[in-house]
């Protein structure tokens, strides 16, 4: 069950469960989203049980490539209690497989 959602809110469930009051909504712009979330806005009366980082690749040394969220991974990294690190296969697509690992690729 999802007490809170946070700053995307999407889907005809979530827009019904938003208006008969079964799901909390904040309405801010996403660009607030990591110093709110810093500052503890969101997690004033409850913790954030999980977080989700997407990535497009995991080194061979655990390192992360990030995907668009990297603004707010520092903030989500230390406030959630447990985290999932979700491979997006799509990210890595899009960047032609020019990884920082690969054997091809690109290094920064």
């Amino acid at each position: 069950m999802i007490s809170g959602r946070w700053p995307y809110i999407t889907g005809k469930h979530i827009a019904q469960n938003i208006n008969n009051g079964t799901l909390d909504m904040g309405d801010a712009h996403v660009s607030n989203f990591a110093q709110y979330l810093a500052y503890g806005f969101y997690t004033m009366d409850r913790p954030l049980d999980i977080g989700i980082i997407e990535v497009a690749e995991i080194a061979p040394d655990g390192g992360l490539l990030l995907g668009g969220a990297v603004g707010s991974v520092p903030e989500i990294v230390q406030k959630a209690e447990k985290l999932i690190i979700e491979v997006s296969f799509i990210i890595e697509k899009l960047m032609s497989g020019k990884s920082k690992y690969s054997q091809n690729g690109w290094n920064a």
